[in-house]
């Protein structure tokens, strides 16, 4: 079964990382992916939630993937890099980013409009 119920987003200006992952922690799909394709992949997938950090262009890609139906989770910067994985690419960072989109008591940012 490969249900994801999590996806990973590393934002950058080009090419973004994807990491998805099943409700227990187990990976999923690692991808790299251009601007242009990230919507197109992500309308391929079922609803689930879609957690990246807290930045100026998350909030865009926020609105474009929650009109996707996918539910988003903005996670403040020191919550991401809190466990001191700051591998570049690295699964650390998306493992910790996927752990606390998960973690209920932690208060995610709201999508500014």
């Amino acid at each position: 079964m490969n249900e994801v119920s999590i996806i990973g987003l590393d934002l950058a200006k080009n090419v973004f990382q994807a990491h998805g992952a099943r409700a227990d922690g187990s990976v999923v799909f690692r991808r790299k992916l251009s601007r242009a394709q990230l919507l197109t992949f992500l309308s391929h997938h079922q609803p689930c939630v879609v957690a990246m950090e807290a930045c100026a262009s998350a909030h865009h890609w926020g609105r474009a993937i929650g009109d996707l139906g996918h539910e988003i989770r903005l996670i403040p910067p020191a919550y991401v890099r809190a466990n001191g994985h700051e591998t570049r690419l690295g699964d650390p960072l998306f493992r910790t980013m996927c752990h606390r989109a998960r973690v209920s008591e932690l208060d995610p940012t709201c999508i500014s409009s």
